[in-house]
């Protein structure tokens, strides 16, 4: 409860991954933890896994607020137009549409969209399309779960760069857009953030035998401006960020005027971050940033809608307001038929008036009052769900021994993962086997924990009895 607004941002750049635990209190936000990660795929699996748990032990987050960030270069951009009658039912059209897009019909794509124009004129909208490889985002995820941690949301890495402008002293522009130019051996990454927050990047490649110039980097900028949706009379400013050689940065000075180093426009002191680490830290710390933020502005999510978490990083002002209507109408469940619709409705929107205006979105559970009935039911089964679900933890809890202990115990269906600690991992596979509410138990991974000696950690998967996999 007390980490709500906190986030963890992770980078993934080249060969390293870069964290950063960002809060939010009442100075503003504040790092809380930093750390690089170089080489990390060459590392031993128990050394990268001791290392991020000792990080993530250190600093307290919201563990359903973790925001990963991939290169851009692996992240393909369409646009697609559609009529603006769709527009009410964009989600189902939209999805039939992508498909038609795939860079390969036999590789698999995780992919998120926004809208970018709407045109009157025409009565047509305009969408951008980013898409991944599936197989890319579950190594991703499969890594970080791993680490028992698991991403709200998947975004490209210059989400980050966007982002930090929160603890900028320029701040976000207001008008004209500004452009970030990062670079990384052999690329560089051009980043234009406009008015309200919205940004387009692309990167650009060196060839083996080229060096960077403002040339070269003028004309890969007029190219990528050029084949935008939106006319783009001036940049306000010009930011370097990265591994920039110090002569290009000259160039760029005497060419535009308007040149900056990046970071220059941090207070290492306010972000908790030494001059020398910020450098390569600050999209990590932009993540979190981005994953803070309480508009209800679509932000890009290139995590499949099947194995997204739910919630994310509410205000306490939501969770104040969700337990209002909860309490509000259980009172009203329970005492059926002493309370008119009415007056419940009344009540709720005298309480709609004194809450803040960024949560008004939530009252629309107001008109799901109306058919309160279905929600019963609904609520019905839930609760025959968790009966099902207590009664199977109740057995394993009487049978697993006392050195023995879940960390983890979740059902999806008929499907059944634990995860959990014990001395002797592997004998608990036949107590398990011998509930009379499970079978077909399998064992995922048994290995050594480090935190604590003479202990190891270990993960299954069951079956509920009777569902159809298990007789199969």
């Amino acid at each position: 409860m007390f980490n709500l607004d906190s986030a963890l941002g992770i980078e993934i750049v080249g060969d390293s991954l870069v964290f950063a635990v960002v809060k939010r209190g009442r100075q503003g936000y504040s790092v809380q933890g930093s750390m690089v990660l170089n080489h990390y795929a060459d590392m031993p699996e128990s050394e990268l896994y001791g290392r991020v748990q000792h990080f993530v032990n250190m600093h307290s987050f919201n563990r359903d607020n973790v925001i990963l960030g991939i290169p851009r270069e692996h992240i393909i951009l369409r646009y697609i137009t559609l009529p603006r009658e769709v527009e009410e039912n964009l989600e189902q059209v939209a999805q039939l549409q992508f498909r038609k897009y795939e860079p390969n019909e036999e590789v698999e794509s995780c992919l998120d969209y926004s809208v970018v124009e709407r045109n009157e004129t025409t009565g047509r909208i305009k969408l951008r399309v980013s898409m991944v490889s599936k197989d890319r985002i579950d190594t991703y995820i499969n890594l970080l779960g791993s680490w028992d941690l698991y991403p709200y949301s998947i975004r490209v890495s210059s989400t980050g760069l966007a982002y930090a402008f929160a603890v900028h002293k320029d701040g976000f522009p207001e008008k004209n857009p500004v452009l970030i130019f990062k670079f990384d051996e052999r690329l560089a990454e051009a980043t234009l953030l406009m008015e309200g927050q919205e940004f387009v990047s692309e990167t650009f490649h060196l060839k083996p035998d080229q060096e960077a110039d403002a040339d070269w980097l003028m004309i890969e900028t007029t190219s990528l401006i050029s084949r935008m949706n939106f006319r783009i009379d001036r940049i306000s400013r010009v930011y370097m960020a990265g591994d920039y050689p110090e002569s290009l940065f000259a160039e760029m000075q005497s060419r535009l005027g308007d040149v900056a180093p990046f970071t220059e426009g941090f207070n290492p002191v306010a972000i908790n971050l030494k001059p020398a680490d910020l450098q390569g830290r600050i999209s990590a710390v932009g993540l979190a940033l981005s994953g803070l933020e309480k508009s209800g502005r679509k932000r890009m999510n290139l995590i499949p809608a099947d194995k997204r978490l739910i919630g994310g990083t509410p205000s306490l002002a939501v969770t104040a307001v969700l337990a209002f209507l909860v309490l509000v109408v259980g009172i009203g469940l329970i005492t059926q038929g002493y309370f008119q619709e009415r007056i419940l409705l009344n009540e709720v929107e005298t309480q709609i008036q004194r809450l803040q205006q960024d949560v008004d979105g939530v009252f629309r559970l107001r008109e799901d009052l109306e058919v309160k009935q279905a929600e019963v039911e609904m609520l019905r089964e839930l609760m025959s769900d968790r009966q099902a679900a207590l009664l199977i933890l109740k057995d394993l809890s009487e049978r697993v021994p006392e050195d023995s202990y879940f960390r983890t115990f979740k059902i999806s269906g008929d499907s059944v993962d634990i995860q959990g600690t014990g001395s002797r991992a592997a004998g608990l596979v036949p107590i398990i086997a011998d509930s009379p509410y499970l079978e077909a138990v399998k064992t995922n991974w048994i290995r050594a924990d480090s935190r604590d000696a003479g202990k190891e950690r270990f993960s299954f998967t069951a079956q509920i009895k009777g569902s159809g996999e298990a007789e199969e």
